[in-house]
């Protein structure tokens, strides 16, 4: 395998993307400064105001404000919202500034919290600015390059750009443990900064605290907080730059990977038991099987395929001649130019790959079996996949996996069956026989899906179209991972079975159907025929029709 000749390549751009987190710490850090001098001068002149001998008691703190000072206070508070609702600060927050602006009754205490919390929330809201466009840039580049480092080993072809729902899907899907996303970590970290603040400064007050001492703890707790804000920004670039990779893995359809760590005396434990070892794509978890495994982690991953040289070879196998080609020499830039295409271009290029059989072929084939290149090509094919109420990423797969399926299927009565996870799109397995009229999977094959613990989404084809069979009705029932259930036909149609209660005793009900009405039919298909029409008539799961 190539594992050698992608190691640098892949830490070298490990290094590259997390440069990027460090400028962008780089530039935070500076945003707290700034917050920082504004917050203490500001606290400064609170104390100036009210202070006796450079000191103000708690309950000086807790005074009313007169007259001229809550005029005063509120024609700030005008500004802060202003300013609020132009930076689109956290909507609480505005709610609390509008809700003091109609009070007649405000203490000094609340008016140097409500001063605290304005800062506050405006540094929070430059540091999600922040992070969430280095998340964006971070995920792109990182798409693009693993794609190309991959393909100047397995060959040239087209990819697809990267596209706004899935750049939006990869930063807004929490990942560690405890299902929390960048954003909600910010907030956590502001919540904690604006109540340590408030808390310093009311102990100070309570212990006569000068102005110098007060401003040193609030120094302290800036530093602090900004301390797990360069954690998040590193942590979630590493996270996301991994999820990139593993998402174009998917992409170029490649089913395993292996971790790639860096080797010196900063390596941990955990990162030098994992190097080198080889991970199915579906089971990719972070911190468990995928980076980072832990703070401040520098192990990545690159491509695993079985049987590339070590040496990277420049020759790969053309998919449609099953030829051995020649890679050509091509700089990324070249590359990006002219194999990156936009999502329309590219389906319409991958969709074209359904090919007409041959005439030999077509002397061979009944015509019904053929599939229809002008519905399947069309937009309204796709828009089919896109209506169904799935995650964008399982429906994004459905859509490619029914493309290879009809081009593999196209004028013969073979079917395949593939599952695919209902939370990811990951492929988890699809069926290794060609079957005429049926397809399944082998026990091993089943029990992997199993012990997998993912809710699974079913895809096969019909080539002759029509419903699901009651075979497929049965297994569906009978699997409670099995979440939904797509039949393609050859025709175009596109056919969803899901909302399953797998509780039902779906075989009981059948039989009892049949049971009754086999008498009236001579024929035990025609009544079996008849048995699952009623059956789909009795609603026990949602039926889409397209």
């Amino acid at each position: 395998m190539a594992y050698n000749y992608w190691e640098e390549r892949f830490k070298r751009l490990k290094t590259a993307e997390m440069r990027k987190a460090e400028r962008a710490n780089a530039d935070l850090a500076r945003a707290y400064r700034e917050t920082l001098r504004q917050l203490r001068a500001e606290v400064e002149q609170w104390y100036d105001r009210f202070a006796k001998e450079n000191k103000i008691s708690l309950a000086e703190a807790r005074r009313i404000l007169d007259n001229r000072e809550l005029k005063e206070f509120k024609m700030t508070l005008a500004d802060f919202i202003k300013e609020a609702k132009r930076l689109d600060l956290d909507p609480a927050h505005i709610r609390m500034l509008e809700n003091a602006s109609m009070r007649v009754r405000l203490t000094r205490s609340q008016e140097i919290y409500l001063k605290t919390a304005q800062y506050v929330e405006k540094l929070a809201k430059t540091q999600g600015l922040e992070l969430g466009g280095l998340m964006r840039d971070v995920y792109t580049d990182s798409v693009y390059k693993t794609a190309y480092e991959t393909q100047k080993v397995t060959g040239f072809e087209n990819f697809r750009a990267v596209r706004e729902r899935q750049i939006e899907e990869a930063i807004s899907k929490p990942w560690a443990p405890d299902g929390a996303d960048f954003s909600s970590r910010i907030w956590k970290n502001k919540t904690q900064l604006i109540n340590s603040l408030q808390t310093d400064i009311t102990q100070s007050l309570m212990t006569g605290s000068s102005t110098a001492q007060l401003s040193e703890k609030i120094a302290a707790r800036f530093n602090t907080s900004y301390n797990q804000a360069y954690r998040l920004v590193e942590t979630e670039t590493a996270y996301i730059q991994e999820r990139a990779m593993l998402d174009t893995y998917d992409e170029l359809g490649l089913e395993q990977y292996q971790i790639c760590a860096v080797l010196d005396s900063k390596t941990s434990e955990i990162c030098q038991n994992l190097d080198g070892k080889v991970f199915d794509r579906k089971d990719a978890k972070p911190g468990i099987t995928m980076p980072p495994f832990h703070c401040h982690c520098r192990s990545t991953t690159v491509p695993y395929i079985e049987g590339l040289l070590d040496d990277g070879g420049r020759v790969a196998r053309d998919p449609e001649t099953g030829k051995t080609v020649e890679i050509p020499d091509m700089t990324y830039k070249e590359w990006k130019a002219k194999y990156v295409k936009p999502e329309a271009e590219y389906l319409k290029a991958e969709q074209a790959k359904v090919r007409r059989p041959t005439e030999a072929e077509l002397r061979n084939m009944g015509e019904a079996l053929l599939v229809d290149l002008r519905a399947v090509n069309s937009a309204a094919y796709r828009n089919k996949f896109d209506n169904m109420p799935l995650r964008r990423p399982v429906r994004d797969t459905l859509h490619k996996e029914a493309i290879n399926t009809l081009n593999i299927t196209n004028g013969t009565e073979k079917e395949v069956l593939t599952a695919i996870d209902a939370r990811t799109g990951g492929v988890l397995e699809r069926s290794k026989a060609l079957e005429d009229n049926r397809a399944g999977f082998t026990q091993e094959q089943f029990d992997r899906l199993k012990a997998s613990g993912a809710s699974v989404v079913l895809l096969h084809n019909h080539p002759t179209g029509g419903r699901f069979s009651w075979t497929d009705i049965k297994t569906v029932f009978a699997n409670d991972f099995i979440a939904a259930s797509v039949v393609i036909g050859h025709d175009g149609s596109v056919r969803t079975m899901r909302g399953i209660d797998h509780s039902i005793n779906v075989e009981k009900i059948y039989a009892g159907l049949y049971n009754a009405i086999k008498g009236k039919y001579p024929l035990k298909s025609y009544a079996e025929h008849k048995a699952l029409d009623k059956l789909y008539e009795l609603g026990l799961f949602v039926y889409d029709e397209e």
